[in-house]
């Protein structure tokens, strides 16, 4: 894939183009954690992210360009107040929806408006196969509460996708529970 910084009156997204297919794009550098191996350097949202009008018009010309897939990432994308509104816009425009979070800000309205949307997937960060092993990923006690999430998006029939960086106790972990969900 390529990447490329798209530039609108002053304002950036990141969009992650896999050509006529998907647009991967992270209209928030604002997250909850700092985790040392984070590929988008997130922390705290910057001054020149695109408005909900510019992320319309980003929407509107990914569409008429005949892409099939968005992918809201970020950071956090659930930082964004916005969110629902540009999730909104992508499926009225014909796209399918893919959401990626770390889980830890999930609420019950979240996953809520998740059925609502219909995404074709939500991610969700689980960097570790036990707490301990997330704690040292992440910096943070969050294990429990995402793999709750993770059974809670199953149960709303939600396809639900788990994303990890490469740990190998996690990987080990998702090995076994793809097996033992065949």
């Amino acid at each position: 894939n390529t990447r490329n910084a798209a530039t609108l009156t002053g304002r950036t997204a990141e969009l992650l183009d896999f050509p006529e297919k998907t647009a991967c794009t992270v209209f928030t550098w604002g997250c909850n954690f700092r985790c040392p191996f984070c590929a988008s350097d997130s922390g705290c949202a910057r001054e020149n992210e695109m408005s909900l009008d510019e992320m319309r018009g980003v929407v509107r010309d990914l569409a008429s360009l005949g892409c099939r897939e968005f992918t809201m990432l970020g950071g956090e994308f659930l930082l964004r107040p916005d969110w629902y509104e540009i999730g909104r816009m992508v499926k009225d425009a014909g796209m399918e929806l893919q959401l990626i979070t770390n889980g830890l800000l999930v609420t019950e309205e979240h996953r809520r408006q998740f059925k609502t949307l219909d995404p074709q997937t939500v991610c969700v960060s689980l960097d570790g196969a036990t707490p301990e092993s997330y704690r040292a990923a992440r910096g943070v006690d969050g294990f429990a509460k995402c793999r709750k999430l993770l059974d809670d998006l199953v149960a709303d029939g939600c396809i639900t996708v788990v994303g990890t960086a490469k740990h190998t106790d996690a990987e080990d972990f998702l090995c076994s529970a793809v097996v033992s969900n065949l």
